[in-house]
């Protein structure tokens, strides 16, 4: 963002691109309208919102890209606190969603833990 610290989610980038796939079915994309504000105020910022992650104040407000740990990983930016004055004017990020998910667990019959299925061999039945 141009705050040089958030960063939104390719989770988000796709809802910004599924906007305008939803402006050209209402016939947006050939009425002169900016598409991309429009864009940000009907669907990126609302989505964005809900989800708890950084919104534009304009299409071009970032500053480029940074790679996530996954489609769901953002960023939101932060400023220091009054007493560590050192730091006056400087923000720094807080990362959502980007630890990785927890294995899979699986259940028996009996309820017990059992683990992952075991990879089957080629050509064996299931």
């Amino acid at each position: 963002m141009s705050d040089g610290v958030a960063v939104q989610s390719a989770a988000l980038g796709l809802a910004h691109e599924m906007g305008h796939a939803a402006q050209d079915l209402d016939k947006l994309l050939r009425t002169g309208i900016d598409v991309e504000d429009d864009n940000l105020n009907r669907y990126e910022s609302p989505i964005a919102g809900q989800l708890g992650e950084p919104t534009r104040k304009n299409y071009n407000a970032h500053t480029g890209v940074i790679r996530m740990n996954n489609s769901i990983h953002y960023r939101t930016a932060h400023s220091y606190p009054w007493y560590q004055y050192w730091y006056w004017g400087k923000k720094y990020g807080v990362d959502h969603n980007a630890l990785p998910l927890p294995p899979l667990t699986y259940f028996g019959n009996n309820g017990q833990i059992v683990g992952p299925p075991a990879p089957s061999k080629p050509g064996s039945i299931q």
